[in-house]
């Protein structure tokens, strides 16, 4: 069950790595400092192994919490939306995770 996660901090450092499973929920909470959320539109990334189907989270306060804007994870958001318009941005640091079917369905 072979999936990547690949983690976006504020300040654009990106940290990807291989994972024989899913994650577990504490690590992704850890990850992005606090209850996670599912990020609409985002279900595509561009990786070194072509386009891949992916399920992004971010911080579902982040924006209460005033956590910095995260311009690289944005930039990526609008990539993935295609035609359809975000008008919005994402705060804090963010996970995508992409891979094999059986791991995304261990998401």
């Amino acid at each position: 069950m072979p999936g990547t996660m690949i983690f976006i901090d504020t300040d654009g450092h990106r940290d990807e790595r291989t994972l024989k499973a899913a994650p577990k929920l504490e690590e992704l909470q850890k990850m992005v400092g606090g209850y996670i959320q599912l990020v609409p539109l985002f279900s595509r990334v561009a990786h070194s192994s072509g386009m891949q189907k992916c399920v992004v989270l971010c911080n579902e306060d982040g924006k209460n919490l005033n956590m910095p804007l995260n311009r690289e994870a944005t930039r990526l958001w609008q990539l993935s939306a295609g035609k359809a318009p975000i008008q919005d941005v994402l705060v804090g640091p963010i996970v995508i995770l992409f891979g094999d079917p059986s791991f995304m369905e261990a998401l």
